[in-house]
Formats: structure tokens, sequence, C-alpha cells
């Protein structure tokens, strides 16, 4: 019986590829579950339809992750962190400080790739992940206060 999968499936197929499978398989296990439907002509077209609308959708995404990177890579975060008498500094800029002053200027979650928090005075580049292997780079300063 000729199957289009609804999800991935390990060992089987990708999603909405179409499958030849038993059809005591499909009847009893994909069906039931939900993981596949039976590859008629209109269900064929039909999820040629939601495909055409996935990819879409997708592309919109990564124009507007694209438009969000060029912002933060244009974006400069000042931090100020207490310095004493001769010098040294007095706390340190972590992850979850840049993670929530990108969240205020920008409204959305991102992931900050820093090993360890930014403990000296001056201007740092920092990567950000914004999803879908996209990724900018992120002007830090940190200044005396």
């Amino acid at each position: 019986m000729k199957v289009i999968l609804l999800q991935d499936l390990k060992n089987l197929g990708k999603k909405y590829e179409v499958k030849e499978v038993a059809d005591g398989y499909a009847r009893n296990f994909l069906f039931p579950h939900n993981l596949a439907i039976a590859a008629t002509l209109e269900n064929l077209k039909n999820i040629q339809k939601i495909k055409e609308t996935e990819e879409k959708k997708h592309n919109e995404l990564i124009k507007k992750l694209n438009e969000i990177a060029e912002q933060i890579s244009k974006t400069k975060l000042k931090f100020y962190l207490k310095s004493g008498k001769n010098g040294e500094i007095f706390g340190a800029i972590h992850k979850k400080d840049i993670e929530e002053a990108l969240f205020q200027k920008f409204q959305e979650h991102f992931i900050i790739e820093m090993e360890k928090p930014l403990k000296a005075f001056g201007e740092f580049q920092i990567k950000v992940k914004l999803g879908e292997n996209i990724k900018a780079i992120l002007n830090v300063e940190i200044i005396a206060q």
C-alpha cells in the first residue's frame, strides 16, 4: 500500500514522502497513530498545498531572521560595571545579562555563544544564534561606572 508520511519516521522516510508499506503495517500502526495517510490523488494534492504553505512560511522566517541578524550586527549594547581605585572590576557580564538586554530590544529570545563571563572593560564581539543556522555578531561594550 502506498502512504504519505505525516512525520519523519526512522528507518522509513521523511515527512510528506510517499512510501510503499505493507497493508497491515499501514492499517494497524501508521493510520491509527496519525503517522501516515493513504496516498490517494486527493491526499497528494492536499499535501502539495500544505508543503507549499510550509515552505512559504519557512522562507518568511528566514527572511525575518536575516533582517534581525543585520539589526543585531549594527547594535552595540553597553553595560556598566563598578571598578575599584586600582582599576579592578567588581562583577561580570553573563550570557543571561546579554540575553535579557537583547530580549528588551527585539522582543525575541536568542542563544548567546559565550564560553565564560566578560570580566574586563572594553569592546567585545559576541556570537548570537537566531535559529535556522543564522548567526549574528553583537558588539558589547563594558564601561567603568
